[in-house]
């Protein structure tokens, strides 16, 4: 066999693994778009929402904004009362005390809680119908970044009963965001939206 034969056989070779290759890559590539197409139906990219109409929306004025609802039963809401940005930027001292408001439709009401919580500063609340406990983040810093934990009575109206407050030196001032509650009896979950401490103001 001739040098120039060898060299045309180690071409031929290497198009041919190059083309095998290039086969694999295409069937990945098809594969991958198939998948993709496929979940882009699943996850509702193409799916419109519909609104009722502006008239039909009503804007609640209450003492201090609430950053976040969770569902409590069909058609009723707890909803967080917070005053976070005068927290932010002058100190929870200098900030409007929260509340929990409970939210039917168009009706809004705070209430009654037993008990001495801290100052109510919330940001993130979660209600689990499980265990029949709200749970807030709160930003005071008088008592220390905490989860606040009630307990939701149901008798003459709804109301809540201080249960404790969850506190750790892994909880930053001003750091937390948000709470679930776990899958066993007294396990939270917390996420940060910052990720060290946040002093007043800056």
């Amino acid at each position: 066999i001739h040098l120039e034969n060898l060299e045309s056989v180690h071409w031929l070779s290497n198009s041919r693994s190059m083309s095998v290759c290039g086969w694999a890559v295409l069937a990945v590539a098809v594969a991958l778009g198939y998948l993709v197409q496929a979940n882009l139906g699943t996850l509702a990219y193409g799916k419109e929402l519909g609104f009722a109409a502006a008239e039909a929306c009503a804007l609640h004025q209450l003492p201090t904004p609430c950053e976040d609802l969770t569902a409590f039963r069909p058609g009723a809401l707890f909803a967080g009362g917070g005053d976070l940005w005068s927290t932010f930027a002058l100190g929870s001292e200098q900030a409007v005390a929260g509340a929990i408001y409970l939210v039917e439709g168009t009706k809004v009401t705070p209430l009654p809680i037993l008990g001495e919580p801290p100052k109510l500063v919330l940001h993130g609340i979660y209600f689990s119908a499980r265990s029949r406990r709200l749970y807030g983040v709160n930003h005071d810093e008088a008592t220390g970044e905490s989860i606040e934990v009630f307990d939701v009575l149901e008798e003459d109206g709804v109301s809540l009963k201080h249960a404790g407050s969850i506190r750790s030196p892994l909880f930053a001032n001003f750091a937390l965001n948000d709470v679930v509650e776990g899958a066993v009896k007294d396990e939270v979950y917390v996420t940060e939206w910052q990720g060290g401490a946040f002093p007043a103001g800056g």
